[in-house]
């Protein structure tokens, strides 16, 4: 849910941005922490976001495993990949990322540090609600996502501060 709002939120936009030029600065590798940003279908995680929602905390018969299994299957790359796999495969991926987990919080808080006042407080705030129509746009593909989540961000923005009386 974290990782969608960020992606999708106009509040992350600048945090995106800067993300991004440090992905390039580093050369543009595909284990950059952007890369995985990047390349993800954000309708997907939305999806698997849901499914989780509807049936991953009443499992009924299913197992965790199976569970696990067909949230992965619901995530998509932009090139149509479908990521899927076992639980094996996420705990696989986790193990070999969880070293890493101290770095990315530290870059993470110096990101966040970066950032105007107005994003980090919306991005920060667990109560806000996601803002995600501008993806229902039926001109979005992911390769003009940055231009649409910035005009969604001034809309965001300049409709809260008509409601503010601003």
């Amino acid at each position: 849910d974290h990782f969608y709002f960020l992606g999708v939120d106009p509040s992350g936009l600048q945090l995106m941005n800067k993300m991004k030029r440090q992905w390039e600065i580093a050369g543009r590798p595909s284990t950059h922490y952007y890369q995985g940003f990047r390349e993800i279908r954000w309708e997907s995680i939305k999806k698997a976001v849901t499914y989780f929602e509807q049936f991953g905390k009443n499992t009924g018969n299913a197992t965790t495993i199976e569970i696990i299994k067909d949230i992965m299957e619901k995530l998509v790359m932009r090139d149509g990949f479908k990521i899927g796999g076992s639980a094996n495969y996420v705990i696989e991926n986790w193990e070999n990322m969880r070293h890493a987990s101290e770095e990315l919080k530290e870059e993470g808080s110096l990101l966040l540090s970066s950032l105007d006042d107005k994003d980090r407080e919306r991005l920060l705030n667990v109560n806000t609600r996601c803002y995600d129509k501008w993806i229902e746009n039926k001109q979005y593909s992911p390769d003009r996502a940055e231009k649409f989540r910035s005009t969604a961000r001034e809309k965001l923005y300049n409709f809260a501060a008509q409601e503010k009386g601003v």
